[in-house]
Protein backbone atom coordinates (compact mmCIF):
# COMPACT_ATOMS: atom_id res chain seq x y z
CA UNK A 1 0.00 0.00 0.00
CA UNK A 2 2.89 2.55 0.91
CA UNK A 3 4.12 1.87 -2.49
CA UNK A 4 1.07 2.76 -4.35
CA UNK A 5 0.27 5.58 -1.95
CA UNK A 6 4.32 6.82 -3.60
CA UNK A 7 2.58 6.40 -6.94
CA UNK A 8 -0.04 8.47 -6.09
CA UNK A 9 1.26 11.51 -4.88
CA UNK A 10 3.81 11.15 -7.86
CA UNK A 11 0.90 11.46 -9.98
CA UNK A 12 -1.00 14.86 -8.12
CA UNK A 13 2.79 16.15 -7.93
CA UNK A 14 3.37 15.66 -11.95
CA UNK A 15 -0.60 16.71 -12.88
CA UNK A 16 0.23 20.33 -10.83
CA UNK A 17 3.87 20.86 -13.13
CA UNK A 18 2.01 20.35 -16.07
CA UNK A 19 -0.67 22.64 -15.34
CA UNK A 20 1.21 25.87 -14.80
CA UNK A 21 -0.09 29.37 -14.81
CA UNK A 22 -1.73 31.44 -17.55
CA UNK A 23 -1.15 34.68 -18.00
CA UNK A 24 -3.85 36.46 -19.64
CA UNK A 25 -3.43 39.66 -21.57
CA UNK A 26 -3.78 43.13 -19.47
CA UNK A 27 -2.03 46.61 -18.87
CA UNK A 28 -1.55 49.51 -16.05
CA UNK A 29 -0.22 47.04 -13.64
CA UNK A 30 3.89 47.10 -11.84
CA UNK A 31 6.13 44.95 -12.41
CA UNK A 32 9.13 45.10 -9.74
CA UNK A 33 12.40 42.94 -9.48
CA UNK A 34 13.82 41.41 -6.35
CA UNK A 35 16.08 38.71 -5.52
CA UNK A 36 15.85 36.60 -9.75
CA UNK A 37 12.34 37.66 -9.43
CA UNK A 38 9.99 40.41 -11.06
CA UNK A 39 6.73 40.64 -9.28
CA UNK A 40 3.90 41.71 -11.39
CA UNK A 41 0.45 42.81 -9.68
CA UNK A 42 -3.00 44.04 -10.84
CA UNK A 43 -4.25 46.36 -13.73
CA UNK A 44 -6.92 45.84 -16.62
CA UNK A 45 -7.50 43.50 -18.53
CA UNK A 46 -10.25 42.68 -21.37
CA UNK A 47 -12.98 41.67 -18.92
CA UNK A 48 -11.95 43.56 -15.67
CA UNK A 49 -11.12 47.36 -14.93
CA UNK A 50 -9.05 46.77 -11.75
CA UNK A 51 -7.66 43.09 -11.04
CA UNK A 52 -5.57 42.20 -8.06
CA UNK A 53 -3.71 39.37 -10.11
CA UNK A 54 -0.02 38.99 -8.43
CA UNK A 55 2.29 36.52 -9.61
CA UNK A 56 5.86 36.30 -10.73
CA UNK A 57 8.83 35.19 -13.44
CA UNK A 58 11.61 33.64 -12.31
CA UNK A 59 14.77 34.48 -13.86
CA UNK A 60 16.93 32.65 -11.30
CA UNK A 61 17.34 29.61 -14.41
CA UNK A 62 17.08 29.79 -18.15
CA UNK A 63 14.29 30.02 -19.89
CA UNK A 64 12.63 30.69 -23.08
CA UNK A 65 9.64 32.62 -24.05
CA UNK A 66 8.03 29.49 -24.98
CA UNK A 67 7.86 28.35 -21.58
CA UNK A 68 7.81 30.58 -18.99
CA UNK A 69 8.73 29.95 -15.65
CA UNK A 70 5.63 31.87 -13.73
CA UNK A 71 4.43 31.52 -10.13
CA UNK A 72 1.16 32.39 -9.45
CA UNK A 73 0.55 33.98 -5.72
CA UNK A 74 -2.97 35.65 -5.90
CA UNK A 75 -4.07 33.53 -3.29
CA UNK A 76 -1.99 35.55 -0.48
CA UNK A 77 -2.94 38.75 -2.04
CA UNK A 78 -5.12 40.87 0.69
CA UNK A 79 -5.52 44.02 -1.14
CA UNK A 80 -7.90 45.83 -3.33
CA UNK A 81 -8.03 45.50 -6.89
CA UNK A 82 -6.36 48.49 -8.84
CA UNK A 83 -4.54 49.58 -11.77
CA UNK A 84 -2.25 52.76 -12.34
CA UNK A 85 -0.54 52.42 -9.12
CA UNK A 86 3.37 53.66 -8.55
CA UNK A 87 5.74 50.47 -7.02
CA UNK A 88 9.28 50.11 -6.34
CA UNK A 89 11.31 48.07 -4.23
CA UNK A 90 13.05 49.94 -1.59
CA UNK A 91 13.55 49.52 2.16
CA UNK A 92 17.03 49.21 4.53
CA UNK A 93 17.47 45.64 2.88
CA UNK A 94 16.11 46.61 -0.54
CA UNK A 95 13.81 43.73 -0.43
CA UNK A 96 10.61 45.03 -0.17
CA UNK A 97 7.96 46.25 -2.77
CA UNK A 98 6.43 49.56 -1.93
CA UNK A 99 3.08 50.14 -3.31
CA UNK A 100 1.41 54.29 -3.85
CA UNK A 101 -1.26 55.23 -4.98
CA UNK A 102 -3.67 53.78 -7.93
CA UNK A 103 -6.86 53.37 -8.45
CA UNK A 104 -9.07 50.67 -6.83
CA UNK A 105 -12.40 49.11 -6.71
CA UNK A 106 -13.43 50.01 -2.87
CA UNK A 107 -13.78 53.29 -1.24
CA UNK A 108 -10.79 55.06 -0.91
CA UNK A 109 -11.51 55.53 2.50
CA UNK A 110 -11.25 51.84 3.35
CA UNK A 111 -7.92 51.47 1.43
CA UNK A 112 -4.29 51.93 2.73
CA UNK A 113 -2.34 54.82 0.98
CA UNK A 114 0.31 52.59 0.98
CA UNK A 115 1.10 49.02 0.55
CA UNK A 116 4.12 46.39 1.26
CA UNK A 117 5.24 43.28 0.22
CA UNK A 118 8.51 42.14 2.01
CA UNK A 119 10.13 38.69 0.55
CA UNK A 120 10.59 37.29 3.59
CA UNK A 121 7.35 37.25 5.00
CA UNK A 122 5.11 36.83 1.05
CA UNK A 123 2.30 38.52 1.93
CA UNK A 124 0.79 42.49 1.45
CA UNK A 125 0.47 44.76 4.34
CA UNK A 126 -1.04 47.54 4.93
CA UNK A 127 1.54 50.62 6.21
CA UNK A 128 0.67 53.05 8.66
CA UNK A 129 3.16 56.12 8.11
CA UNK A 130 3.97 59.06 10.18
CA UNK A 131 4.49 62.21 9.23
CA UNK A 132 2.36 64.77 6.70
CA UNK A 133 0.26 62.56 4.36
CA UNK A 134 -0.22 62.92 1.15
CA UNK A 135 -2.71 62.95 -1.25
CA UNK A 136 -3.94 59.74 -3.08
CA UNK A 137 -3.21 59.89 -6.57
CA UNK A 138 -2.55 57.86 -9.76
CA UNK A 139 0.70 57.43 -12.35
CA UNK A 140 3.09 59.55 -9.76
CA UNK A 141 6.75 58.80 -10.68
CA UNK A 142 8.41 57.02 -8.09
CA UNK A 143 12.03 55.66 -7.41
CA UNK A 144 13.99 54.51 -4.62
CA UNK A 145 17.71 56.03 -3.18
CA UNK A 146 19.58 52.96 -2.27
CA UNK A 147 21.70 54.98 -0.21
CA UNK A 148 19.79 56.09 2.26
CA UNK A 149 16.30 53.70 1.38
CA UNK A 150 14.03 56.87 0.59
CA UNK A 151 11.48 56.43 -1.80
CA UNK A 152 10.52 59.92 -4.26
CA UNK A 153 7.09 60.38 -5.02
CA UNK A 154 6.58 63.24 -7.75
CA UNK A 155 3.41 64.38 -9.43
CA UNK A 156 0.33 62.07 -10.46
CA UNK A 157 -3.25 62.92 -10.81
CA UNK A 158 -6.54 63.00 -8.86
CA UNK A 159 -10.17 63.76 -9.42
CA UNK A 160 -8.99 67.39 -9.22
CA UNK A 161 -6.70 66.95 -11.80
CA UNK A 162 -2.51 66.81 -12.32
CA UNK A 163 -0.90 67.69 -9.27
CA UNK A 164 3.20 68.60 -8.31
CA UNK A 165 3.22 67.07 -5.49
CA UNK A 166 6.16 65.94 -3.64
CA UNK A 167 6.55 63.30 -1.19
CA UNK A 168 9.90 61.84 0.37
CA UNK A 169 8.85 58.61 2.33
CA UNK A 170 11.80 57.02 4.21
CA UNK A 171 11.32 53.18 4.20
CA UNK A 172 13.41 52.76 6.96
CA UNK A 173 12.28 54.70 9.55
CA UNK A 174 8.78 54.84 8.31
CA UNK A 175 7.85 58.37 7.88
CA UNK A 176 6.58 60.94 5.50
CA UNK A 177 8.18 64.85 4.43
CA UNK A 178 7.98 67.02 2.14
CA UNK A 179 10.34 67.31 -1.29
CA UNK A 180 12.12 70.90 -1.89
CA UNK A 181 9.39 73.11 -4.17
CA UNK A 182 11.57 75.89 -5.20
CA UNK A 183 11.81 75.54 -8.94
CA UNK A 184 9.74 72.84 -9.08
CA UNK A 185 8.21 71.07 -12.35
CA UNK A 186 4.47 71.94 -13.36
CA UNK A 187 2.03 69.59 -12.49
CA UNK A 188 2.44 66.16 -14.63
CA UNK A 189 1.70 62.78 -14.53
CA UNK A 190 2.98 59.74 -16.21
CA UNK A 191 6.76 60.73 -16.54
CA UNK A 192 8.79 57.91 -16.02
CA UNK A 193 12.19 58.63 -12.89
CA UNK A 194 15.49 57.15 -12.79
CA UNK A 195 18.45 57.99 -10.29
CA UNK A 196 21.72 58.25 -11.50
CA UNK A 197 24.53 57.11 -9.74
CA UNK A 198 25.54 60.65 -8.89
CA UNK A 199 22.16 61.03 -7.19
CA UNK A 200 20.04 63.06 -9.84
CA UNK A 201 16.73 61.66 -10.64
CA UNK A 202 15.82 62.00 -14.17
CA UNK A 203 12.30 62.80 -15.59
CA UNK A 204 11.07 61.78 -18.83
CA UNK A 205 7.82 62.36 -20.70
CA UNK A 206 4.72 62.52 -19.35
CA UNK A 207 1.43 64.76 -19.20
CA UNK A 208 1.20 68.29 -17.77
CA UNK A 209 -2.16 70.11 -18.14
CA UNK A 210 -3.20 67.85 -21.38
CA UNK A 211 0.17 68.43 -23.03
CA UNK A 212 2.79 66.09 -24.16
CA UNK A 213 5.98 66.74 -21.92
CA UNK A 214 9.02 67.94 -24.23
CA UNK A 215 12.15 65.48 -24.42
CA UNK A 216 14.75 68.13 -25.20
CA UNK A 217 14.19 69.99 -21.73
CA UNK A 218 13.99 67.72 -19.44
CA UNK A 219 13.70 68.03 -15.32
CA UNK A 220 16.12 66.89 -13.11
CA UNK A 221 15.97 66.34 -9.09
CA UNK A 222 19.42 66.24 -7.10
CA UNK A 223 18.92 64.11 -4.27
CA UNK A 224 22.03 64.98 -2.79
CA UNK A 225 21.82 69.07 -3.02
CA UNK A 226 18.36 68.63 -2.36
CA UNK A 227 17.46 70.94 -5.44
CA UNK A 228 15.53 71.17 -9.22
CA UNK A 229 17.13 71.18 -12.28
CA UNK A 230 16.81 71.85 -15.66
CA UNK A 231 18.37 70.50 -18.93
CA UNK A 232 18.71 71.01 -22.19
CA UNK A 233 19.35 67.83 -24.26
CA UNK A 234 21.53 67.56 -27.23
CA UNK A 235 21.12 65.85 -30.26
CA UNK A 236 17.60 65.68 -32.13
CA UNK A 237 15.18 64.49 -29.18
CA UNK A 238 12.17 61.88 -29.54
CA UNK A 239 8.63 62.72 -29.72
CA UNK A 240 7.32 63.74 -26.59
CA UNK A 241 5.48 61.09 -24.96
CA UNK A 242 3.48 59.42 -22.08
CA UNK A 243 2.12 55.57 -20.92
CA UNK A 244 5.89 54.68 -21.87
CA UNK A 245 8.43 52.74 -20.27
CA UNK A 246 12.60 53.76 -19.27
CA UNK A 247 15.50 51.87 -17.49
CA UNK A 248 18.68 52.71 -16.83
CA UNK A 249 21.64 50.67 -17.90
CA UNK A 250 24.67 49.68 -15.89
CA UNK A 251 26.45 52.22 -18.36
CA UNK A 252 24.51 55.09 -17.96
CA UNK A 253 22.12 54.70 -20.26
CA UNK A 254 17.87 55.69 -20.36
CA UNK A 255 16.52 53.46 -22.44
CA UNK A 256 12.99 54.71 -23.31
CA UNK A 257 10.54 52.07 -25.14
CA UNK A 258 6.66 52.91 -26.27
CA UNK A 259 4.65 55.51 -25.36
CA UNK A 260 1.80 57.51 -26.83
CA UNK A 261 1.78 59.12 -29.47
CA UNK A 262 4.49 57.33 -30.67
CA UNK A 263 6.08 56.38 -34.52
CA UNK A 264 7.23 53.53 -35.44
CA UNK A 265 10.74 55.91 -36.07
CA UNK A 266 10.91 56.37 -32.43
CA UNK A 267 9.75 53.72 -30.59
CA UNK A 268 13.15 53.03 -28.93
CA UNK A 269 15.19 56.08 -28.09
CA UNK A 270 18.32 56.34 -25.61
CA UNK A 271 19.27 59.22 -23.79
CA UNK A 272 22.98 58.91 -22.96
CA UNK A 273 23.80 60.37 -19.40
CA UNK A 274 27.59 60.01 -19.19
CA UNK A 275 27.78 63.46 -21.45
CA UNK A 276 27.00 66.67 -20.42
CA UNK A 277 24.16 67.97 -21.18
CA UNK A 278 22.78 64.51 -21.89
CA UNK A 279 22.70 63.25 -25.37
CA UNK A 280 19.31 61.53 -27.48
CA UNK A 281 19.67 59.22 -30.00
CA UNK A 282 17.09 56.54 -31.76
CA UNK A 283 18.55 52.90 -32.74
CA UNK A 284 17.45 51.17 -35.64
CA UNK A 285 15.79 47.84 -34.70
CA UNK A 286 15.90 45.68 -37.74
CA UNK A 287 12.98 43.12 -36.76
CA UNK A 288 10.32 44.16 -33.68
CA UNK A 289 7.89 41.19 -32.93
CA UNK A 290 4.21 42.16 -34.38
CA UNK A 291 3.62 41.27 -30.35
CA UNK A 292 5.62 44.40 -28.81
CA UNK A 293 3.06 46.68 -26.99
CA UNK A 294 3.70 50.31 -27.31
CA UNK A 295 1.90 51.68 -24.64
CA UNK A 296 1.01 50.49 -20.97
CA UNK A 297 3.38 48.06 -20.68
CA UNK A 298 6.68 47.80 -17.81
CA UNK A 299 9.87 47.41 -18.77
CA UNK A 300 12.05 45.45 -15.93
CA UNK A 301 16.09 45.18 -16.45
CA UNK A 302 17.85 42.25 -15.23
CA UNK A 303 20.97 42.26 -16.88
CA UNK A 304 21.50 42.75 -20.73
CA UNK A 305 18.14 42.33 -21.10
CA UNK A 306 14.89 44.79 -20.72
CA UNK A 307 12.15 42.43 -20.23
CA UNK A 308 8.73 44.03 -21.32
CA UNK A 309 5.29 42.74 -20.26
CA UNK A 310 1.26 43.09 -21.46
CA UNK A 311 0.49 46.51 -22.72
CA UNK A 312 -1.53 46.85 -25.43
CA UNK A 313 -0.93 46.22 -28.87
CA UNK A 314 -1.67 48.15 -31.83
CA UNK A 315 -3.50 47.09 -33.99
CA UNK A 316 -3.93 50.21 -36.81
CA UNK A 317 -7.36 50.88 -37.43
CA UNK A 318 -8.81 47.88 -35.47
CA UNK A 319 -8.98 48.33 -31.82
CA UNK A 320 -5.95 47.89 -29.34
CA UNK A 321 -5.28 44.35 -27.67
CA UNK A 322 -4.18 43.42 -24.78
CA UNK A 323 -1.12 41.61 -24.85
CA UNK A 324 -0.34 38.39 -22.55
CA UNK A 325 3.24 38.35 -23.89
CA UNK A 326 6.64 39.01 -21.92
CA UNK A 327 9.38 40.14 -24.40
CA UNK A 328 13.26 40.68 -23.98
CA UNK A 329 15.39 43.09 -25.78
CA UNK A 330 19.05 42.58 -25.36
CA UNK A 331 20.59 46.02 -24.56
CA UNK A 332 24.51 44.64 -24.05
CA UNK A 333 25.62 46.41 -27.50
CA UNK A 334 24.56 49.99 -27.88
CA UNK A 335 25.04 49.94 -31.63
CA UNK A 336 22.92 46.50 -31.67
CA UNK A 337 19.39 46.40 -29.87
CA UNK A 338 17.19 43.57 -30.98
CA UNK A 339 14.85 41.04 -29.55
CA UNK A 340 15.42 37.40 -28.38
CA UNK A 341 13.62 34.74 -27.56
CA UNK A 342 16.16 32.75 -24.55
CA UNK A 343 16.79 33.98 -21.30
CA UNK A 344 20.36 32.54 -19.75
CA UNK A 345 21.28 34.40 -16.08
CA UNK A 346 24.31 36.04 -16.51
CA UNK A 347 24.74 35.94 -20.12
CA UNK A 348 25.34 39.13 -22.51
CA UNK A 349 24.35 37.90 -25.32
CA UNK A 350 21.30 36.03 -25.80
CA UNK A 351 19.96 34.25 -28.68
CA UNK A 352 18.54 36.16 -31.39
CA UNK A 353 14.46 36.43 -32.07
CA UNK A 354 14.24 34.36 -35.46
CA UNK A 355 12.25 35.69 -38.55
CA UNK A 356 8.51 36.71 -37.95
CA UNK A 357 6.14 33.20 -37.51
CA UNK A 358 3.19 32.88 -35.81
CA UNK A 359 3.54 32.22 -31.94
CA UNK A 360 2.07 28.95 -31.29
CA UNK A 361 -1.78 29.18 -29.69
CA UNK A 362 -2.34 28.93 -25.83
CA UNK A 363 -5.52 26.86 -26.37
CA UNK A 364 -3.55 24.42 -28.25
CA UNK A 365 -1.11 23.95 -26.22
CA UNK A 366 -3.20 23.90 -23.18
CA UNK A 367 -5.04 20.84 -24.55
CA UNK A 368 -2.20 19.25 -25.50
CA UNK A 369 -1.61 19.67 -22.06
CA UNK A 370 -4.91 18.28 -21.31
CA UNK A 371 -4.41 15.29 -23.62
CA UNK A 372 -1.00 14.21 -22.39
CA UNK A 373 -2.43 14.55 -18.48
CA UNK A 374 -5.39 12.29 -19.62
CA UNK A 375 -3.02 9.72 -20.91
CA UNK A 376 -0.54 9.45 -18.37
CA UNK A 377 -3.37 9.22 -15.90
CA UNK A 378 -4.54 6.35 -17.78
CA UNK A 379 -1.49 4.66 -18.11
CA UNK A 380 -0.63 4.95 -14.34
CA UNK A 381 -4.22 3.57 -13.32
CA UNK A 382 -3.80 1.06 -15.43
CA UNK A 383 -0.34 0.06 -14.20
CA UNK A 384 -1.92 0.56 -10.41
CA UNK A 385 -4.71 -2.10 -11.33
CA UNK A 386 -2.63 -4.48 -13.02
CA UNK A 387 -0.52 -4.70 -10.21
CA UNK A 388 -2.90 -4.92 -7.52
CA UNK A 389 -5.16 -7.14 -9.55
CA UNK A 390 -2.01 -9.90 -10.04
CA UNK A 391 -0.92 -10.03 -6.46
CA UNK A 392 -4.69 -10.47 -5.56
CA UNK A 393 -4.80 -13.21 -7.84
CA UNK A 394 -1.51 -15.03 -7.40
CA UNK A 395 -2.60 -14.62 -3.50
CA UNK A 396 -5.71 -16.29 -3.80
CA UNK A 397 -4.55 -19.15 -5.95
CA UNK A 398 -2.40 -19.78 -3.02
CA UNK A 399 -4.77 -20.22 -0.22
CA UNK A 400 -4.81 -23.86 0.61
CA UNK A 401 -7.99 -25.93 0.50
CA UNK A 402 -9.75 -27.31 3.19
CA UNK A 403 -10.12 -31.02 2.47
Amino acid sequence: MFRYNILLIFLLQLITLVNSYKLIGRSLHTANYINDKIYFLGGETDTASYTNDFFYLDVSAPFTLNSLPIVDLTRNVQIAKLQRASSTVCGPNKDTIFLFGGWIDIDESAASLVYTFNISVPQWTNTNIRGPQPNRRVASSVVCDDKDARMYIFGGTNNEGYKNDFDILDTDQITWSLGNRINIPPPMDLATANLLSDGKIVYLGGYSNGQLISMSKIYLYDTINDEWLRMITMDTPPNGRAWHSAVLTHDGRIIVYGGVPVSSYDKLSVLDTTVQPFRWSIPEIIFTPSSAPYMGHTATLVGNLMIVAFGLIDKGSAPDVYSNQILMLDISDKYDYKWVMNFTPNTTVPDPVPAPSPAPDSSHKALFISFAVIIIVIIICSLYYYIYYVRYANARDRVPLLS
